[in-house]
């Protein structure tokens, strides 16, 4: 269940919300093989959110824990005659006039939707990827050195991840709490072209059934059947929309982003950066949803009703321990957000790339890893 709060994505607005928890997909899976880390011990929420539910599967599939391997399917599907837009590697020669990145001079991955890389007098473009290309990247990545050059900063490296790196990341974060024999096996599917959009009771919180209601998941699994695709090949499966009103001018086509037993369902703008957009982060949490997890954030905000919703303390947080406590350096995946101050103080920042996430303490609780 993504963070309930309103953020912006590349010019859109989106809203995602929390469905049912159910018991862990990890739960019969071996675990703990080596002695567990320090890890900072803390309660397991009870208040799981339930507000949404699928009643046609709304438990985790039981898993043979004889095999080594959790089966994610990533199903996609795109309206007719979507545009991709193209994310680019450039370097950025002044700042002044010049919509940028970071506002120094040097090298930036930059997306199409920044208007000032068409410009000559802004940008050198050094390499063009689509979208869609680095997004289903099957090699984990694509990563580029986006150095600064005005400060003299030495060399970095920047990956924009893809869905398949979302493997890697559940398996290095299990690692932290002693878990080596997991793997995470991730198929893509499509994208397939429909003839339809996804029904408008899914979307934005319409209607009385609201997100992840019967309408919405029968139309995926359907779609899906209809190319062939078995659900029951997978642990868990991931449906995403890839949607591009923005690029095309087509009707606002996107719904609300959630997850409901074993299967999630996700809306991924086609522009903008894979990660900077949250696409991949969504992804991933909604992902969590499905293995067992549930959110590390309360909404309304429990210390603050001003705000739509705020981290937990100590669930959300990742280094309780930390001296000062704030600004934290990392955010929890199932919380979605970096606290630089105490919750309820409205000073959070969007995970906006997997590096920043981690899988905190009460999530591998949920997950079994502990």
């Amino acid at each position: 269940m993504r963070k309930p709060l309103l953020y912006l994505i590349g010019g859109i607005l989106i809203f995602a919300i929390a469905t049912a928890g159910f018991t862990s997909i990890f739960k019969n899976y071996p675990s703990k093989m080596v002695e567990e880390p320090n890890v900072t011990d803390t309660d397991n929420p009870s208040n799981t959110d339930t507000s949404t539910t699928d009643n046609n599967d709304t438990t985790a599939v039981e898993h043979n824990s004889g095999t080594n391997s959790i089966r994610v399917g990533i199903v996609e599907f795109a309206p007719e005659n979507v545009v991709y837009d193209n994310v680019y590697y450039a370097y950025l020669k002044k700042t002044f006039g010049c919509s940028s990145s970071g506002g120094e001079i040097g090298y930036y991955w930059v997306p199409g939707s920044n208007q000032s890389i068409h410009s000559s007098d802004c940008y050198d473009i050094l390499e063009t990827h689509s979208f869609l290309d680095i997004f289903n990247n099957p090699n984990k990545g694509v990563s580029k050195n986006v150095q600064r050059t005005v400060y003299g900063e030495e060399d970095a490296v920047e990956t924009l991840h893809p869905v398949y790196y979302i493997e890697d990341f559940y398996e290095k974060e299990a690692l932290k709490y002693g878990v080596t024999n997991l793997s995470i096996d991730i198929d893509v599917k499509g994208p397939y072209v429909l003839a339809k959009y996804p029904p408008v009771g899914g979307r934005w919180l319409e209607g009385e059934e609201g997100a992840c209601n019967a309408n919405l998941t029968e139309f995926f699994v359907n779609e899906a059947v209809s190319r062939g695709i078995d659900e029951k090949q997978y642990d868990v499966i991931a449906y995403i929309y890839l949607t591009d009103w923005q690029l095309s001018g087509r009707s606002d086509d996107v719904f609300t982003s959630c997850a409901t037993g074993r299967r999630s369902f996700t809306a991924v703008a086609t522009w903008g950066l894979p990660e900077e957009s949250d696409n991949v982060v969504t992804l991933t949490h909604e992902l969590g949803h499905s293995f067992g997890a549930s959110d590390s954030y309360t909404w309304p905000c429990d210390v603050n009703p001003e705000l739509q919703s705020c981290v937990k303390d100590p669930e959300g947080i990742p280094e309780p321990n930390k001296i000062p406590k704030y600004p934290q350096t990392k955010g929890c995946l199932m919380a979605q957000s970096i606290a630089s101050d105490k919750p309820g103080s409205g000073d959070e920042t969007e995970i906006s790339n997997l590096n920043q996430a981690v899988i905190c303490d009460v999530t591998a609780r949920e997950l079994g890893w502990r």
